[in-house]
């Protein structure tokens, strides 16, 4: 549901600084109930304004996450050079 959508993403901004283990593992959370049954969770509105305020994110913070590849995570770097 909409309700159980902003729960878990009031969850992950609470969950510490981007980047942490706890924003990672909270926003890991997020994306699987958002992909669950065939994506139906992550209508397009929804889809833009996760993508829009990531951009913000990415952009005003300059974060590093640790990104999934296979079953490995891998640091990236985010920050502008």
């Amino acid at each position: 549901t909409a309700q159980e959508a902003s729960r878990l993403a009031v969850r992950a901004i609470r969950s510490g600084p981007p980047g942490s283990l706890g924003w990672s593992g909270a926003l890991e959370t997020l994306d699987s109930y958002l992909r669950a049954d065939a994506n139906r969770r992550n209508p397009g509105t929804t889809a833009d304004l996760i993508a829009a305020a990531l951009f913000v994110l990415f952009v005003e913070h300059g974060c590093e996450l640790l990104l999934k590849k296979g079953g490995d995570r891998e640091c990236v770097s985010l920050r502008p050079r």
